[in-house]
């Protein structure tokens, strides 16, 4: 392909402006193309359909056809400049001079931010500890248990709350800023930490009709900020105790589980073999955190303004409504966000450099598959969701997700191997 005459001025802060010249057969070449889409569509008295001549075609619709010319020659040779000086737009461009005529060639404008090039850092540049899953036997004994509390049964008990039964309460509660919370009907289990020490420690030993008044501290990461270590004192009458019968790994319990678990030898290896698969999760997890935190370190080069504005507007939406960030001041919010968008902006090209270098890049119908789960569970149909623009904006991020993990993953491998 024959260089394009394509002018760079650098505008400073990775802005460009590129003046474009095509040539004026590449301009002769679009409007005769322009036309010959045309001219089967437009009738003119005096001549047949499809017969009228382009010259007087361009003279009746010369509007039409400096624009149809123009979509066809802006885009194409916008791009071609771009990988002809080896530029890597950020942003869309804005263009401008776009006037075309036939008689001479096109001259137009785009001012463009670009992204800056940089050397990917290598494998060598990163460190991760390679760590090996351990089962421990109580976590196994733990999981076990889990399973067989989902099959238990449960019968009336006349005598006190014990650990392992169940009980329906009323509860009240109010903390010492004045906020209250009142609860009736509620059932819990005793001994699975669904509830603070001193409540379990309060019910336990209590029998049917028994009320009791105590104090407890709240936590400092209670899922609602305003308990959060609040110490709060509580009224509570036990209505109902329950004692849970566990089932016993029998061929009837182990029935559940069909091929996986046919004896209780395999129920154990199932058991141990779930925990396995959880540890090897969260240590990929883990893995992926300690790299993007790295990623950020290594990845120090500019980033283009309007990308950054643009990205940092967002965030700042996002998370000026969140419980966490309502007290907080525009500016601190604006601070919070310039931080994470950084990050972001900066890995997000790392990733795609990588994916170009590496031809990694997650399948297709591996991203359709979760994006056909992510969708269940949000109750949305996949294929009417898919062809909204949310919709298809929600899969492209999915697809930057897991290209993200997809380039942690292989670097993981290579640092680990």
């Amino acid at each position: 392909m024959e260089n394009l005459n394509v002018a760079v001025e650098d505008l400073g802060n990775l802005k460009r402006r590129l003046t474009v010249t095509v040539p004026q057969s590449e301009v002769n070449a679009a409007y005769d193309k322009v036309y010959n889409n045309l001219k089967g569509r437009v009738r003119v008295n005096g001549f047949r359909k499809g017969k009228m001549p382009q010259a007087l075609l361009e003279k009746r619709f010369s509007q039409y056809m400096k624009e149809e010319a123009m979509e066809t020659l802006v885009p194409r040779y916008f791009q071609q400049a771009v990988e002809q000086e080896a530029l890597n737009p950020a942003l869309q461009p804005e263009f401008s001079n776009l006037e075309v005529e036939k008689t001479k060639p096109f001259v137009f404008t785009a001012t463009v931010e670009v992204w800056p090039n940089f050397d990917l850092p290598k494998a060598a540049s990163f460190s991760l500890e390679k760590v090996e899953p351990k089962v421990e036997d109580s976590e196994k004994e733990q999981l076990k248990r889990s399973y067989l509390v989902r099959q238990a049964q449960f019968t009336p008990k006349e005598g006190a709350a014990a650990l392992g039964d169940s009980v329906k309460i009323d509860f009240s509660g109010k903390t010492e800023d004045g906020e209250e919370v009142n609860e009736q009907g509620f059932e819990v289990s005793l001994g699975d930490n669904q509830l603070l020490p001193e409540f379990e420690a309060a019910l336990t030993g209590m029998k049917a009709g028994d009320e009791k008044e105590f104090e407890a501290q709240l936590p400092a990461d209670h899922p609602e900020k305003r308990f959060r270590g609040q110490k709060a004192s509580f009224k509570v009458k036990l209505l109902e105790v329950q004692n849970r019968v566990l089932p016993q790994i029998d061929e009837a319990f182990l029935k559940q589980f069909g091929e996986k678990a046919k004896t209780p030898e395999a129920f154990e290896q199932m058991i141990e073999n779930e925990l396995k698969a959880t540890k090897v999760r969260q240590q990929t997890q883990a893995n992926r955190e300690k790299l993007r935190e790295q990623i950020a370190q290594n990845l120090q080069f500019p980033l283009p303004e309007g990308l950054m504005d643009s990205e940092v507007q967002f965030r700042v939406h996002q998370i000026k409504g969140q419980a966490d960030h309502a007290e907080k001041s525009e500016d601190e919010l604006k601070t919070l966000a310039e931080q994470d968008a950084q990050n972001f902006l900066r890995t997000n090209r790392f990733v795609h450099l990588y994916m170009k270098e590496t031809g990694l890049t997650p399948k297709d119908d591996e991203v359709w598959r979760r994006f056909v789960l992510q969708c269940q569970m949000m109750g949305q149909n996949p294929g009417e969701l898919v062809r909204t623009e949310h919709g298809r904006q929600f899969y492209n991020d999915l697809f930057q997700m897991m290209a993200e993990e997809a380039v942690l993953d292989h670097i993981a491998s290579e640092i680990l191997k």
